[in-house]
């Protein structure tokens, strides 16, 4: 983080605890999903279907259990911040 005294800019690095995780896949499997409504079912293969009146139910509950059980939070984490980040306050004034 920037160093507010300095203004300088420093190193930053992510890190997501085992136990959050595990918290966030304890959420998901504990959604409480509302009823779809008419006309809005969710079919693969139609394109747009059930979202004339935002996003179908069923499309949310797939994409829910793909983050609870088929994505790997650890090596996405990874490459996305494989790259070095700083991180620099907008209105820091420059030397």
């Amino acid at each position: 983080m920037t160093n507010p005294t300095t203004h300088e800019i420093e190193e930053f690095r992510v890190s997501i605890p085992q136990a959050d995780l595990d918290d966030l896949a304890d959420r998901l499997a504990r959604t409480r999903w509302p009823s779809s409504l008419p006309g809005a079912a969710w079919d693969r293969g139609a394109p747009g279907a059930g979202w004339e009146r935002g996003v179908p139910v069923g499309y949310l509950r797939e994409l829910a259990e793909y983050w609870r059980d088929g994505f790997d939070w650890v090596p996405t984490g990874v490459a996305v911040f494989a790259e070095d980040i700083a991180i620099r306050r907008p209105n820091a004034r420059r030397r």
